[in-house]
């Protein structure tokens, strides 16, 4: 059993998925034990705002690990049905040819799915191949570290770090909110402060939290143990007497009911937040969005899984003082004209011209018998 607030169901066995990881697909069939993807927080959000910018045509970039291809096909799917146009591109290893391939199809709003290692060889191809700047929108996962885009020496980047930061400006993260502002205290009896702040004082003094692994998601952790616990008291006050929450196996039909459905109905405040979950295994939670600005990811709002409403701040920043790019390259068909008066000047030559030639035809005709004109005749030459 994996721990997390995302639960998912495969036969008998329960998997619980880290909140930076949206939801589990599941699929059940009798007698099958069916393989679990998760998926990333973030597909409706980032729906909702290319609908906000007016993008039609979208490009996803991504990793063949299968995590990032049932996001990326889920991405396509409501893309369709919103009427955004959704291609996809997927490298291994190396990104240079995927790059290669964005450039010659004109992607311009391009989201990546990937892991932080490939980011980076992403942004580094993205710098050599002039595939950012005003004419580029990129949106990243939102839990890399803050600083994921400096190049560290052991991966041998072709790439300085203000090259990185200059290929970095002005991109996109969306991740769902993982630490509670609520000062009220949650079922643990602590707010989401105070955790954070119990969880810092275990770290080493000269640690950096934003850039220690896993330090942005223990809160999802931390509810995910509670999540599971509320579950197994559930489950347990269900039970037929004589049963023992003990006495689970994959095999045993009625207890995995049990647990599915109490893990389902989980509702309660966490450090994360709210944490209740939707039929389909999605944890119901609010989504931010952050832009890198000069270096510094800078909060443009939050979307509510709920409601469906986006809060927008307005302090996104462009290239360009027009706003955000198109999502292609814009074709104008135009008329070209020229003025009235050297039209008419080069109609009334034009007459002239055809009048002197139609006189020339007409005299040379005429006087063909005479010697003087014999020489100029067609039939001569």
């Amino acid at each position: 059993m994996v721990l997390a607030p995302q639960h998912c169901r495969i036969g008998n066995d329960f998997r619980l998925c880290f909140e930076r990881i949206l939801r589990l697909t599941c699929k059940i069939r009798q007698g099958h034990r069916i393989q679990w993807t998760c998926k990333f927080a973030t597909t409706y959000f980032r729906m909702r705002l290319f609908e906000k910018f007016r993008w039609k045509k979208i490009t996803i970039l991504q990793s063949v690990e299968e995590v990032f291809t049932s996001t990326a096909k889920d991405l396509e799917e409501l893309g369709r049905r919103k009427g955004i146009r959704v291609e996809r591109q997927s490298f291994y290893g190396d990104p240079t040819d995927a790059m290669k391939t964005l450039r010659r199809q004109d992607a311009r709003v391009i989201v990546g799915l990937f892991y932080v290692t490939e980011a980076r060889k992403v942004l580094c191809q993205a710098y050599h191949h002039k595939l950012y700047g005003r004419k580029y929108t990129w949106f990243f996962i939102g839990w890399y570290a803050d600083t994921w885009y400096i190049p560290p020496p052991e991966e041998h980047l072709n790439c300085t770090a203000e090259q990185m930061a200059e290929a970095a400006q002005y991109h996109f993260t969306t991740e769902s909110v993982m630490l509670s502002r609520d000062e009220n205290a949650t079922i643990s009896g602590m707010t989401g402060r105070e955790f954070q702040a119990r969880l810092t004082a275990m770290l080493s003094p000269d640690s950096d939290p934003a850039n220690t692994g896993g330090f942005p998601e223990a809160p999802l952790a931390y509810d995910a143990v509670w999540a599971l616990a509320l579950a197994f008291n559930c489950t347990r006050n269900r039970l037929p007497e004589g049963v023992r929450l003990e006495q689970f196996t994959y095999d045993n039909q009625m207890m995995a009911d049990i647990l599915f459905d109490c893990i389902k109905n989980t509702l309660f405040r966490g450090v994360s937040g709210r944490v209740m979950f939707s039929d389909s295994g999605d944890r119901i939670a609010r989504t931010q969005i952050e832009q890198m600005q000069n270096g510094k990811y800078v909060v443009m709002g939050f979307y509510d899984t709920t409601t469906q409403e986006l809060e927008w701040y307005g302090k996104e920043q462009w290239y360009s003082t027009k706003g955000p790019p198109p999502d292609s390259t814009i074709i104008r068909e135009s008329i070209l004209t020229v003025a009235s008066e050297l039209y008419y000047a080069v109609a009334v030559f034009a007459f002239i011209g055809l009048a002197l030639a139609a006189g020339t035809f007409i005299f040379n005709n005429k006087y063909a018998f005479r010697g003087i004109l014999e020489p100029s005749m067609l039939k001569q030459h």
